[in-house]
């Protein structure tokens, strides 16, 4: 067991104060993309990322290491500390103070024997929106020329397990990994012609297959009331939280439309801009008359708030 120690890397590691205290966590990119999954989360066999370090004052006299390099290795990068999940089995990485155990993390790397598939209604670094993830059965739909968004989770007996793989997928559709995708386990699907497309992922010995059925055109349009789920954006003024106003458009067979959509918004008669779904603060004593238009469709609903943000 070797310990290396963390004076030097403090900028690279991204460390902060937080009490008197230090603490060792995951990058974010491990949560698919959202926050980072606490350090004991279970990871998939050959996952790396860079350890973050949170502290109080110097770091001079803090060291860590792995109890089992051939089930997690630690390697010094110019990023920082990189846990690499090598082998399957369970360990621990070990934070020292002055050659003393402080805390000990329970690690455990294993492989994934079930995949599942998921679309997110917003995708991107600047705007969270987990909660309004959709699961992907055998189908689903998205519009002729706009992207959707296939997630590929992981998970070992019915838990959720982090991290990434070798993905293979096989599509006829125009297929990309996003920048905003670390671990490569989203894949950023379109199509400019209407029709379906088998879509099949592969990691390792595990695979699924979805049809993909591509629309001409949305024949319907419908607003949801303001959702109890809360998006969150992060500008250059701050983080801001909203409630959420959904429009669900539909192809000729009544499939919801998933992915982006061009969707233009209207609040009280001001154009807001166009984008996937409205956020809308809390406020009872503001009427608003929200109207959605895509196409030659539209819809309107009258509620109560401040409709602030739309979301691409």
């Amino acid at each position: 067991m070797s310990k290396l120690g963390l004076v030097g890397l403090v900028l690279s590691m991204g460390a902060g104060c937080f009490g008197n205290s230090i603490d060792l966590s995951t990058t974010r990119s491990l949560n698919d993309p959202w926050g980072a999954p606490g350090l004991e989360s279970p990871y998939m066999l050959g996952t790396r990322f860079t350890l973050e370090v949170s502290v109080d004052g110097p770091l001079e006299d803090y060291e860590v290491a792995s109890l089992d390099s051939s089930i997690v290795q630690l390697n010094e990068t110019a990023a920082g500390i990189e846990l690499e999940a090598v082998g399957v089995g369970t360990t621990s990485v070990e934070l020292y103070e002055d050659g003393e155990v402080l805390r000990t993390y329970v690690v455990t790397v294993t492989v994934p024997d079930e995949l599942r598939l998921v679309t997110e209604r917003q995708d991107h670094f600047d705007t969270t929106l987990s909660q309004l993830e959709t699961p992907v059965g055998s189908e689903l739909a998205v519009l002729a020329g706009e992207e959707v968004y296939l997630h590929v989770r992981y998970f070992d007996a019915g838990e959720r397990i982090y991290g990434s793989s070798v993905l293979e997928a096989e599509t006829e559709m125009t297929a990309s990994i996003p920048e905003w995708a670390p671990q490569e386990n989203v894949l950023a699907l379109s199509a400019a012609s209407p029709g379906t497309y088998p879509v099949t992922f592969r990691v390792g010995s595990l695979e699924e297959t979805v049809d993909v059925h591509v629309a001409a055109e949305a024949v319907s349009l419908e607003l949801s009331e303001p959702a109890e789920e809360v998006l969150i954006t992060t500008t250059e003024d701050g983080n801001f939280a909203y409630g959420v106003i959904k429009a669900d458009a539909r192809d000729a067979d009544g499939r919801i439309l998933r992915g982006t959509l061009p969707i233009r918004w209207t609040v009280n008669g001001e154009a807001l801009g166009e984008g996937t779904m409205l956020g809308i603060t809390s406020d009872e004593g503001v009427d608003a008359e929200v109207t959605a238009s895509l196409g030659d469709l539209s819809a309107t609903l009258s509620t109560r708030g401040l409709a602030e943000y739309v979301a691409p």
